[in-house]
């Protein structure tokens, strides 16, 4: 099964595992699921960590590969394909 973890996931996984459901770790473990993360989680961490909103580790990308998982990369596919996802909310940066 191949697995995209959302930063929370990764987080967890990383700094506090007990936080993650029994279902969750269990997949995570499975040695026959391709674990991944995405490119842009490592970059609104590091925004969040700029910002003084999230503590996560400096050495994400030794962690990242410590745990086994991979990297998703963005590629033009991956950002085009957001034109065509639901409207959810005005673009909140109009009003600044």
């Amino acid at each position: 099964m191949n697995l995209l973890l959302d930063i929370h996931v990764q987080l967890w996984w990383l700094d506090d595992p007990s936080l993650l459901s029994q279902q969750a770790m269990e997949a995570i473990k499975q040695p026959d699921n391709n674990v991944t993360v995405s490119v842009v989680s490592a970059w609104e961490i590091a925004i969040k960590k700029r910002l003084g909103q999230l503590e996560a580790p400096e050495n994400l990308k030794a962690s990242v590969a410590a745990s086994g998982f991979q990297w998703l990369s963005v590629v033009y596919e991956h950002v085009w394909r957001v034109k065509d996802l639901a409207f959810h909310h005005e673009d909140p940066l109009i009003d600044c």
